[in-house]
């Protein structure tokens, strides 16, 4: 599988509509607005997956136990999300995959 199918499979399998978000139901149900609520539900997603992993991190620095069998779950999920992020930002596999190599190339990250 590559980033262009992984957005296909991403993009296919999480839809938003109001049967599985209720919030939809108070907006105009128009391609804008569902737009503008996909973004930031998205986004909210990936700020969810960070805090759990900062939390498991901020245990381990206090001596706590930590169990690593989560960390695949998580960094799944964080993809998951940043592929359907970069979809309904209207960018494509083969702009991720260029946006990679152009990373790597100059070994800058902003």
């Amino acid at each position: 599988m590559d980033l262009v199918d992984a957005i296909r499979i991403v993009t296919r399998s999480w839809s938003f509509s109001t049967e599985e978000y209720q919030a939809l139901e108070n907006l105009d149900l128009d391609e804008r607005a569902i737009s503008d609520f996909a973004f930031r539900h998205v986004v909210l997603h990936l700020c969810e997956s960070s805090g759990k992993l900062a939390g498991f991190v901020e245990d381990m620095d206090h001596g706590c136990a930590f169990d690593v069998s989560v960390i695949p779950n998580r960094i799944i999920k964080m993809l998951i999300n940043t592929l359907r992020l970069a979809e309904l930002h209207g960018m494509t596999g083969e702009d991720l995959a260029k946006g990679i190599q152009k990373w790597a190339d100059s070994k800058e990250v902003k």
